[in-house]
This record gives structure tokens, C-alpha cells and sequence, in this order.
């Protein structure tokens, strides 16, 4: 079992018990509210001197006159023609539809075999897989498609969509 140290004889090494019975003092002081008296002051550069001075020339008028402006005249004539009316408001502009279906022709008698139908149906054409048999279909509807159109009176009209697959 260890003892307990004993307390009583310990002292300090650096002597910070030394003063141990001071009391603080400084509780005795009385804060003192006297106005201060600015009487004998006086400003640095003679600001003070003219102190009593009354601005003047509260007596202007403003006028609000309107200004004559008959007699101007303009720099390089540019009045000289001031009541000139412009005219060429009789153009009329007619809406009329234009009929294209009756009177429009092919140019170098590519209708002339429109009512064409390619033969050779009975030909099959076997691919390595059916991807490549189906663009090649397409390929060739692309073709007609595109000489169908050229071939028409109205070349852009109709619009065709593909879908390859």
C-alpha cells in the first residue's frame, strides 16, 4: 500500500507563494461627469472669422418662355422640299394561283415511257445473309424512286421515307 504524500511541507519551486496574502486594491476610484468647456476654443485656419455670414441672391427668376422657332432655317436646304408627298402607291400586287398540273411538260419527253414496267420477276437473287439482300432492295427502290421523280412534271412533291433493315 503506498502512502499518501504529504501536503503540508511542499513548497514551490519558483517561489510563487511568496505574495500570497496580497489583496488587490484599484476598487477606489470615482469616475468624474463634468461638461467640457469649449468656450476658448479656436479654429486652426480661420475658419470662424466670416462665421456670421448670410448667403445673397435669393432674387433670381427663372423664366419659362417658349423659344420662336419661325426664323430657323435649316444648313444645306434640306426644307426646301418639306411638303413633297410620295407616290407609287397605285402598284397593286395580284394573288393569283398559278395552275402547274395542265400546262407544266417534261422537257426532253421523259414521260414518254411512264407507263414502263420492268420485267425479269422470276430471277432470284440469293445473298450471304439477309441484311445485305435487304440494303441491296433498297439501293434499287432508291434508284426507281429517284428516276420516278426526275422523270415527273413536279420533280419535288412527293416525299419518300426508307427504312433499312
Amino acid at each position: 500500500i503506498v502512502s499518501a504524500p504529504d501536503l503540508k511541507n511542499v513548497r514551490s519551486k519558483i517561489g510563487s507563494t511568496d505574495n500570497i496574502k496580497h489583496q488587490p486594491g484599484g476598487g477606489k476610484v470615482q469616475i468624474v461627469s463634468k461638461k467640457a468647456n469649449y468656450s476658448h476654443v479656436q479654429s486652426k485656419c480661420g475658419s470662424k472669422d466670416n462665421i456670421k455670414h448670410v448667403p445673397g441672391g435669393g432674387n433670381v427668376q427663372i423664366q419659362n418662355k417658349k423659344v420662336d422657332l419661325s426664323k430657323v432655317s435649316s444648313k444645306c436646304g434640306s426644307k426646301a422640299n418639306i411638303k413633297h408627298k410620295p407616290g407609287g402607291g397605285d402598284v397593286k400586287i395580284e394573288n393569283q394561283k398559278l395552275n402547274f398540273k395542265e400546262k407544266a411538260q417534261a422537257k426532253v419527253g421523259s414521260l414518254d415511257n411512264v407507263g414502263h414496267l420492268p420485267a425479269g420477276g422470276t430471277a432470284k437473287v440469293r445473298a450471304a445473309s439477309s441484311s445485305t439482300s435487304g440494303q441491296g432492295l433498297g439501293l434499287l427502290l432508291l434508284f426507281v424512286l429517284l428516276l420516278m421523280c426526275s422523270s415527273s412534271p413536279r420533280p419535288f412533291t412527293a416525299v419518300y421515307s426508307f427504312r433499312w433493315s
